[in-house]
């Protein structure tokens, strides 16, 4: 008997959504990562790269996010079409991907804000819709932010190398290379660094940093014994 494919459609997004696995060998899979999520987080990653955002003016969404055994995958044509349609919009307008990227910053900013506020969890169904609808929309960013990547790469190479011959001093084009791309702030991951070299009590630093920890995002976090094993080493 031949198996009938079940269909339902999403009216908000007018996404065809097919119930089951799709078909792999459609699509060419680029692996991006390999990172044991928790199955709630996976899904909330899938879901919400799907969704179209209301408050951005082109289509962000990855219809195929692919997790298996903890290997992440992405489809490289969904990729290169979201890079198409970014840098379209930045040949319109010059200041498209930097507005892009404060909104994006502005938005993390908000859910990070919120997630810090005191919350009434007697009402925990409420707080958990909330956390789920915020989450899911900041997932819209989840390809937004790599997809113009190498483009964007490219073209400090590009205008770096009219100021710096590569064949005679390529040491200074890396150098300069390397400081045009590196982040302006440091990391959490980086904050623990200087609090545990500045001498802050190993205990302070544990309990500040324990959640950096958790990169598996599964709430299984590190052990004080086990942080001072890797301090000494």
């Amino acid at each position: 008997m031949k198996k009938i494919e079940k269909k339902t459609i999403d009216s908000k997004n007018k996404l065809l959504l097919k119930e089951g696995s799709p078909d792999l060998k459609k699509y060419k899979l680029a692996k991006i990562v390999r990172r044991d999520n928790s199955p709630f987080f996976n899904s909330i990653m899938r879901v919400g790269s799907t969704l179209k955002n209301s408050e951005l003016d082109f289509d962000s969404r990855m219809f195929l996010h692919v997790v298996l055994d903890g290997d992440i995958y992405y489809c490289e044509d969904d990729l290169k079409r979201l890079e198409k349609i970014m840098l379209q919009k930045e040949k319109e307008d010059a200041k498209f991907l930097n507005n892009y990227f404060e909104k994006l910053i502005k938005d993390c900013s908000e859910y990070l804000e919120w997630s810090k506020k005191e919350k009434d969890f007697a009402d925990s169904g409420k707080v958990f819709k909330e956390f789920t609808k915020r989450s899911l929309r900041i997932m819209s960013h989840l390809w937004p932010c790599a997809a113009p990547e190498a483009w964007i790469l490219n073209q400090i190479e590009t205008e770096l190398s009219k100021k710096i011959d590569s064949k005679k001093n390529f040491e200074e084009l890396r150098k300069d290379l390397i400081i045009l791309t590196s982040p302006t702030k440091f990391s959490d991951m980086n904050l623990k660094k200087v609090d545990i070299l500045s001498g802050m009590k190993l205990k302070d630093v544990y309990k500040k940093y324990v959640w950096t920890s958790d990169q598996s995002l599964t709430l299984e976090y590190e052990s004080f014994s086990n942080f001072k094993k890797n301090i000494c080493y």
